[in-house]
């Protein structure tokens, strides 16, 4: 039942223009039977992990990684809709993978992976972009956490923090 699920998926995401990440993740499937489990599950991490960084800009910031210094998370609906679409992508990967032939740190690593993935799937059911300012988060306290995470000690730095602000009102 669920290849069958992914299966059709897979047809319906084909349907639409398959993004780069939607690309990488239907490479690392094609390679089933042709590469290591261990290293097509790397990859897959390699792959969510990058699209993340670039994806959400102030994740970046966060972690110190650069790119994306200049700009705020697309939060406009064919951004949001496209993000959710791409949350099969990872499912179909982790379906192609055969976990009992990883080492026991994998799997582990696997099985948590796995749970995010669902739990990002199971969560577009509930649209929280219908919901974006809260007592409890949205722009208005994102928006001062991320500029005082901003590095600011080169000019070039500076500018950074300058076009996020100028990019502050779309956000």
């Amino acid at each position: 039942m669920r290849r069958y699920t992914l299966a059709l998926l897979a047809v319906a995401t084909s349907a639409a223009a398959a993004t780069p990440y939607e690309q990488r993740c239907a490479h690392i499937v094609a390679t089933q039977g042709r590469v290591a489990e261990t290293r097509r599950l790397h990859e897959l991490f390699d792959a969510s992990w990058a699209y993340a960084l670039d994806e959400f800009p102030e994740l970046a910031t966060a972690v110190g990684a650069p790119g994306g210094a200049r700009r705020w998370t697309d939060r406009s609906l064919a951004a949001i809709a496209r993000r959710k679409r791409e949350a099969e992508a990872p499912a179909r990967v982790l379906a192609s993978i055969d976990r009992r032939r990883l080492p026991d740190p994998d799997r582990l690593s696997y099985d948590l992976f796995r749970r995010d993935v669902e739990e990002a799937l199971a969560a577009r059911r509930f649209p929280r972009e219908l919901l974006p300012v809260t007592q409890l988060g949205g722009v208005q306290q994102d928006a001062a956490r991320v500029l005082a995470q901003m590095p600011a000690t080169t000019v070039a730095q500076l500018e950074d923090v300058a076009a996020r602000l100028r990019a502050l009102p779309a956000a």
